[in-house]
């Protein structure tokens, strides 16, 4: 019999009475998790118990308690511990809508215009939705830490994090502070190896949405402002979830996971018709997503597969109409939709085609020209992550099906061909400087990269190699050219830092094959036996990593290579960040030449 991805873990899920708490309690016990669910009303955990118990077989409790009260929390977490030993999965999954209160049984109406809310039913629903995120968090990892295990920390949060909803102030600002708080608290976390990840559903099928539903203005509201013309599901959100939970994501943290066909969706959109212009965000949207599936293929036993297929065959340029062609039949067949057959696979191959290019301007890298040639392109003209330009997309979108306006969707392409024009000049700025300052300092590159810092195209990061060595600094290009001195490490030589490892063995093929991944910018770092991919680290003039391999120069030849996220990243890099972001620590360039 198969094992499943939860075998021998243990789940403890807030909000597991119904909707999606309850469908990841479901689903968690399919993959042979022990589960505790915990909500308000000991009647509709005990019929959701015995729900998950008939359906699975598996062993499930439950735990009456508010998210409200940190006693109550954890008294939770202190019952999973008496009942199971351990704890290994948290699903933070209580919360409560502008439109329906629903942790409990009494569906409350708080929906209000903010400048008419009462102050009681604001502080219930940041209570419940931002505070009991938080206690659940709190109290979950403080167990996992006494124990000394790894765990996975899901929260729920919303695309109302990024979209905002009248009348649901309270309730979009609740979330977007659990995204935060997802991110904050992952930093947090790294020294004890506990993941911190949250899922930004949309308009799903739970008892939240229920009042919504039968409206028929509000249901009308949320099919249009959903490219797929349905509401999602809460097995669909659960199958996230499981995802964020089990050691797939091993290398996953601080991340919030939403809907990714905003670019698909905004130029297959602005080719359409306004009849048309819902089915177009579908297909081009979907097709927009589907390279990314390649996140799937990984191997229990090669810990490295995954770098070579991620970016890999399903973003390569010969593979667009392949790849159209194969989104574009499947949707054809499922979904009822007024388009022929040429138009679906004109949507699918617009959103697509743009996947892979937009990629390539990151600084990951991207193998467009396979099988031709197995190079990473990488333009480094835009951050992996930047708001500043995925929001404005995101919104032209959302506005352009909910008015059945194309030429809005036009308007946040040209914003993105416009954010990503600015990044090429900023970035040829930051190169000058950086090539600049190597000169000043009588270095001669024998090659030099810069890459834009987290989330922005003002601060970059600079890599040179000279004379056997890296030189890691920081640029910042406003109105001044700013330069931020770092610090430098010796180039990884194989031979030299570790002679004892054979040249046959499968980790000395690893190590090339990281050195490829990596465009060749190795280096060693402590402990020995750690080996970084010097372009990443949280802080742009900084040399701790964001991950690297892990060498065992006393294992045997056919035993590979550990892939290793870097776990001495905190509060400390987050505040130097932040501290260059305003110039802190920066000198003008005129003033070191």
């Amino acid at each position: 019999m198969a094992v499943g991805r939860l075998e021998n873990k243990v789940a403890v899920i807030t909000g597991g009475a119904s909707g999606i708490g309850k469908a990841c309690a479901l689903r968690f016990a399919e993959e042979g998790a022990e589960i505790v669910i915990s909500d308000i009303g000991a009647t509709r955990l005990e019929e959701a118990a015995q729900e998950i118990r008939n359906t699975t077989n598996g062993r499930v409790t439950w735990v009456e308690a508010d998210v409200c009260f940190a006693e109550q929390i954890e008294d939770l977490m202190q019952q999973a511990i008496d009942e199971f030993g351990h704890i290994d999965v948290v699903v933070a999954a209580a919360g409560v809508s502008g439109a329906n209160y629903i942790s409990g049984g009494d569906n409350e109406s708080l929906d209000h215009m903010m400048i008419e809310q009462p102050l009681e039913h604001w502080n219930r629903v940041l209570q419940i939705n931002l505070t009991g995120v938080m206690l659940t968090n709190k109290y979950a990892a403080r167990h996992m830490i006494a124990k000394g295990n790894p765990g996975s920390i899901v929260n729920i949060a919303s695309s109302a994090a990024r979209v905002a909803l009248p009348g649901a102030v309270d309730y979009c600002v609740s979330k977007a502070g659990v995204a935060m708080l997802t991110n904050a608290f992952a930093m947090e976390m790294l020294e004890h190896n506990i993941r911190v990840n949250a899922i930004g559903p949309g308009f799903i099928e739970t008892p939240m949405t229920q009042g919504m539903q039968a409206d028929p203005e509000g249901a009308q509201m949320m099919i249009g402002m959903t490219p797929m013309g349905r509401l999602g599901t809460p097995l669909e959100m659960a199958n996230c979830a499981l995802y964020l939970a089990c050691d797939e994501s091993s290398y996953t943290t601080g991340s919030t996971l939403y809907p990714n066909g905003a670019i698909g969706a905004a130029l297959a959109q602005s080719a359409s018709k306004p009849e048309y212009l819902r089915a177009f965000a579908v297909f081009g949207g979907l097709a927009g997503m589907a390279p990314d599936l390649d996140v799937f293929i990984n191997s229990s036993t090669d810990p490295l597969l995954f770098l070579e297929y991620h970016r890999h065959f399903t973003h390569a340029l010969i593979f667009i109409p392949i790849g159209a062609l194969i989104v574009a039949g499947v949707l054809f067949k499922l979904w009822r939709h007024p388009l022929t057959f040429r138009q679906a696979y004109i949507a699918a191959f617009l959103g697509y085609a743009t996947h892979a290019l937009l990629d390539s301007c990151t600084t990951y890298g991207t193998q467009l020209l396979w099988p031709f040639s197995d190079m990473r392109v990488a333009w480094n003209n835009v951050s992996v992550v930047d708001p500043l330009f995925t929001l404005p997309l995101l919104i032209c979108v959302v506005v352009s099906l909910r008015k059945r306006r194309p030429q809005i969707a036009t308007v946040g392409m040209v914003w993105a061909l416009a954010y990503l024009s600015f990044g090429v000049w900023q970035h040829e700025r930051a190169r000058d400087v950086a090539y600049e300052m190597a000169l000043a300092k009588g270095h001669v590159p024998g090659r030099l990269e810069v890459k834009p810092g987290f989330a922005n195209l003002i601060l970059w990061k600079s890599v040179y190699e000279f004379e056997g060595r890296y030189y890691v600094d920081a640029v910042r290009v406003t109105t001044k050219r700013q330069w931020c001195e770092g610090s430098f490490i010796d180039k990884l030589n194989v031979g030299y830092h570790y002679p004892e490892l054979a040249p046959t063995s499968q980790q000395a093929r690893d190590i090339e094959r990281f050195r490829w991944f990596s465009n060749d910018y190795l280096a060693p770092y402590e402990p020995h036996g750690f080996i970084i991919d010097i372009r990443y680290a949280a802080v742009p003039n900084d040399i701790n990593p964001l991950w690297g391999i892990t060498i065992n120069e006393g294992a045997d030849d056919k035993q590979h290579a550990q892939f290793v996220p870097n776990r001495r990243v905190g509060p400390e890099q987050t505040q130097a960040l932040l501290q260059l972001l305003r110039g802190v620590g920066c000198s003008d360039v005129a003033e070191q030449i």
